[in-house]
């Protein structure tokens, strides 16, 4: 079966959320955001629908550029998708932020981080929810571990500027999925060969966090572990990656992981 890679649009929220769901479903991290002793909190189809909205949000970043992969006799069906972060985004995104901050800092606590309740779900500032995240935009839902929810993506931010320093000048891959239904057809290689491609085109490294799950295929497709981090009180190890132009890109001649 013949695949083609596409752009996403956000009228794709939903099958990319699918896509997301099979994928990482049983893994310990995303089980652990999602605990089932949090689901009568929200009724099914509204938190459904609440994180449809969510992913939906995501489009409407400049910054973020997100791509499916559909078999070429079925367009609908969406096999995966990869979402890359633009070289130099993260500090325009912080910059932003700090900006968002300072102005700010001239109101009221009260005003600084309101709440307002819609549909079940606490909404609020993404730097008044994460300490100033760029890789989730800071809402959050009952039904959610919103403790480990703010760890998680806390170190994730952490680490990345860590490593990353004030340069920021890194292809950042903040999105990768295959449905388990499709994997073992080279659609990992297929995907990530675009970011492969302006790796090279801008002379600047990829950069991403693998989970365990996901640790083979790039590892394989020439990325190196370059620092890890622990969550979950040590539990689960993420691992933070690079792979730099000139290595090896089409190594991966079929899926050998999950993620």
């Amino acid at each position: 079966m013949q695949y083609n890679l596409l752009p996403a649009s956000a009228d794709d929220a939903e099958a990319l959320l699918r896509v997301n769901v099979a994928a990482f479903k049983g893994e310990k991290v995303h089980d652990a955001l999602f605990p089932k002793d949090r689901e009568h909190l929200v009724p099914d189809d509204e938190f459904w629908q609440w994180r449809i909205a969510h992913h939906r949000k995501r489009f409407a970043d400049p910054e973020t550029m997100t791509f499916k992969i559909v078999p070429s006799d079925n367009l609908r069906t969406i096999a995966g998708y990869a979402a890359w972060m633009k070289p130099g985004a993260a500090n325009r995104k912080k910059q932003t932020q700090a900006q968002k901050q300072k102005d700010d800092a001239a109101i009221t606590d009260q005003q600084k981080i309101p709440e307002t309740m819609s549909h079940g779900v606490v909404e609020t500032p993404p730097a008044a929810a994460t300490g100033g995240s760029i890789s989730d935009d800071g809402e959050s839902s009952p039904r959610m571990n919103a403790e480990l929810h703010k760890e998680f993506f806390g170190k994730i931010d952490a680490k990345r500027d860590e490593i990353w320093g004030e340069s920021g000048e890194y292809w950042y891959l903040v999105g990768f999925a295959v449905d388990p239904a499709h994997q073992g057809k080279g659609l990992a290689r297929k995907m990530l060969q675009w970011g492969f491609d302006k790796s090279e085109q801008d002379k600047l490294p990829i950069y991403l966090e693998a989970s365990p799950a996901g640790d083979p295929v790039y590892i394989h497709c020439g990325f190196k572990p370059i620092a890890k981090f622990e969550i979950m009180e040590g539990s689960e190890i993420v691992r933070c990656m690079i792979r730099r132009p000139n290595s090896a890109s089409d190594v991966l001649n079929g899926e050998v992981g999950q993620k």
